[in-house]
């Protein structure tokens, strides 16, 4: 390794190895871009509700701030630290889908008296009937609120 082939990242700040930059970006360190690519993804279609007010807004990773804990600002520009913020999971809908439908074919299936009985097997049919269940179920269950 030839140690005179240094340059400084335009991010950090560090003089490092030319090894240790990116190709996409030749003026940022590999660390740096690395992070700068985990905060993009951290902040894709990052949904927030403010602990104190109830409000539901839409934010972003800026860093930290004085208490040392992690904050994010908003589209109108307001920095709010993370810990006066609850995240709402994004919730996946297939994978809920199939889960469901597989616990309802189950169920349908280890049922002794049920509709399923030796010699008369319908495996399309409670297919089918098990994915209805799961999409009623999904349906009630995005209509959120008490039921």
């Amino acid at each position: 390794m030839d140690y005179l082939e240094v340059k400084k990242c335009e991010v950090c700040g560090k003089t490092k190895h030319i090894s240790e930059f990116s190709k996409s970006y030749p003026n940022r360190c590999k660390t740096c871009v690395a992070e700068h690519t985990r905060q993009m993804r951290a902040a894709e279609k990052l949904k927030a509700k403010v602990k104190a007010t109830g409000e539901v807004i839409d934010v972003e990773p800026s860093g930290t701030m004085l208490v040392s804990c992690g904050s994010f600002i908003t589209k109108d520009g307001r920095k709010i630290p993370g810990t006066a913020l609850e995240f709402e999971k994004a919730i996946d809908w297939e994978q809920r889908r199939y889960e469901i439908a597989k616990a309802a074919m189950q169920g349908r299936l280890s049922n002794q008296y049920g509709d399923v009985l030796v010699g008369e097997r319908d495996f399309e049919g409670v297919a089918v009937s098990s994915v209805e269940f799961a999409d009623a179920l999904i349906a009630e269950l995005k209509k959120g609120g008490k039921g």
